[in-house]
C-alpha cells in the first residue's frame, strides 16, 4: 500500500469552493474595523449581498413622489393605493398639483384604460360640485302599480322595476311610465343616472328597405338630441333637464324620495311629431323606440344596471301603448359609450368607473 501524497489546499482553491462573492480588500476591512469594530464588520461581511430593503407602501411612495414633484411616479404609486385611501392622499394637494398629477396619470399608456383614468376619476370626484339632489319629496301619487319585475339585491338594499305605471303628478296624469326604485342602506346618497337613445323607423316592405328617420327629439325642458339613424352609431343622451346642474335623474326628473328609498318615474313619449309626419307622408306603419339604460350609483360606485326597451307601433295617428322589455343585474361600471356621454355632457361628474 502506497503512502498518499497530501497536497496543501491553496487559498485560491478555498475561495473557488466557497462563496462566489469577490473577496473584500484587506485595506477596506481594516478601515471598517477601525471605524465600526470587529463584530460590526463580521455582520456586514456575512450579510447576503442580494438582500434588499423592503419597498415602501404605495401611500408612502406617493407622498415621496409628490414631495419631489415626480408626477409620473406619483401617478403609478397611486394606482396601487386602495380606493378607500385615495381621497385622503389627494385632499392636501393644491389645485395646480392635482392638475399635474391628472395629466401624468393620463400618460400611463402601458396600463389598461380603466387604470389610466382611475386617478382622473378620483380627482374629478374630489372636485365635484356640492348640492347633489337629496331633498325628500313625493312628485307622483301612484294609482296603478303596473307590471313588477323580479326584485333584485344591490348596494345593501332592494331594486324594484315596474312598467306600465300610472299616477298623478300634481294636476298632470302619468301614463305608461316605468319606475325604478331602490330601498335600503344609504338611500339618502344613492341616486339614479339614466341615458336615453331613440329611433323612428319605417319597416321594410316588399318594395322598400327599412328606413331610419332623421330628426331631433327631447322634451321642451330636456336636453335636445338627435334620433339614431345608424344602429352601429347609436346616439345617447344623459336623460335630464337642459339646465340641470347634475346628471342625476332625481334633480329634475319626476321622483319620490324618502329617507329609506329613492324612486324615479319616466313616462317616455313616442316622438309623436316625427311619427305623424311619416304617416301623413304615406307610410303604412311606423315604429318608434326608446332605449333607457339606468344605473344605480353611490359616491364613486356603480351598483346596478337596468336596461328597458320600449316600442310603439303605429298604423294610424291614434295613440298606442308601448311594449316593454326589461333586463337588469349587478354592475360595477358604466358602459363605455355612457361614460363617454357623461364626460362630454357633465365633465364635473365624470368620476364613475
Amino acid at each position: 500500500m502506497h503512502d498518499r501524497i497530501r497536497i496543501p489546499r491553496t487559498r485560491a482553491g478555498e475561495r473557488a469552493r466557497g462563496s462566489s462573492v469577490a473577496p473584500v480588500p484587506t485595506d477596506a476591512v481594516l478601515s471598517l474595523q477601525r471605524t465600526v469594530g470587529n463584530r460590526a464588520v463580521t455582520d456586514i461581511l456575512a450579510r447576503d449581498p442580494k438582500e434588499k430593503a423592503a419597498p415602501k407602501p404605495p401611500a408612502d411612495q406617493f407622498r415621496d413622489a409628490v414631495k419631489s414633484k415626480s408626477w409620473a411616479a406619483a401617478a403609478k404609486a397611486l394606482n396601487d393605493v386602495p380606493d378607500g385611501d385615495v381621497q385622503g392622499l389627494l385632499k392636501p394637494l393644491e389645485a395646480k398639483d392635482l392638475d399635474r398629477l391628472d395629466a401624468a396619470s393620463r400618460k400611463l399608456t402601458d396600463l389598461p384604460l380603466s387604470l389610466q383614468i382611475r386617478t382622473h376619476r378620483h380627482i374629478v370626484f374630489l372636485r365635484r360640485p356640492a348640492g347633489l339632489p337629496t331633498d325628500l319629496s313625493e312628485d307622483v301619487k301612484v294609482t296603478g302599480a303596473g307590471k313588477a319585475e323580479a326584485t333584485q339585491k344591490a348596494g345593501g338594499g332592494d331594486v324594484n322595476v315596474r312598467t306600465g305605471v300610472s299616477g298623478k303628478s300634481g294636476s298632470e296624469d302619468v301614463d305608461d311610465a316605468v319606475s325604478m326604485s331602490y330601498s335600503g342602506k344609504d338611500a339618502g346618497k344613492t341616486l339614479w343616472l339614466q341615458f336615453i337613445s331613440r329611433e323612428v323607423v319605417i319597416p321594410a316592405t316588399d318594395k322598400a328597405k327599412e328606413k331610419w328617420i332623421p330628426g331631433t327629439t327631447g322634451a321642451d325642458e330636456g336636453r335636445k338630441y338627435a334620433l339614431t339613424t345608424d344602429p352601429d352609431k347609436r346616439v345617447w343622451n344623459t336623460d335630464t333637464h337642459a339646465d340641470a346642474a347634475t346628471p342625476f335623474y332625481e334633480e329634475y326628473g319626476t321622483s319620490n324620495r324618502t329617507a329609506e328609498a329613492t324612486t324615479i318615474f319616466d313616462p317616455p313619449t313616442p316622438v309623436a311629431d316625427v311619427v305623424r309626419k311619416q304617416l301623413e307622408g304615406g307610410a303604412k306603419r311606423v315604429i318608434s323606440r326608446a332605449h333607457l339604460v339606468t344605473y344605480l350609483v353611490r359616491d364613486m360606485q356603480v351598483l346596478h344596471r337596468v336596461a328597458i326597451d320600449l316600442e310603439w307601433s303605429f298604423s294610424s295617428t291614434r295613440g298606442a301603448s308601448p311594449t316593454a322589455t326589461v333586463k337588469q343585474g349587478a354592475a360595477s361600471e358604466l358602459d363605455t359609450i355612457h361614460r363617454i356621454t357623461l364626460e362630454k355632457q357633465f365633465p364635473k361628474f365624470a368620476y364613475l368607473p
